[in-house]
């Protein structure tokens, strides 16, 4: 499993993406759309995690792995 602590508050679009790495097939990847009580409030600001997705998936198609949902 690989997280990009984009819950973190005050994490960048970079630092997610770092900690993120490169993906491998069968690799379990966490993105954060909401958190529910956050111990700081600029936690609430999703803008990283949006636009460290903008990058990450063409990233992970021009490996030619596939993005399934996890439910």
């Amino acid at each position: 499993t690989r997280a990009g602590d984009d819950w973190v508050p005050g994490t960048t679009k970079d630092r997610i993406l770092d900690l993120l790495g490169a993906p491998a097939p069968g690799d379990v990847v966490l993105f954060h759309d909401a958190i529910r009580q956050p111990f700081d409030p600029s936690a609430l600001d999703r803008s990283a995690t949006v636009e460290a997705i903008d990058e990450f998936i063409p990233a992970v198609r021009q490996m030619d792995l596939d993005l399934v949902a996890l439910s």
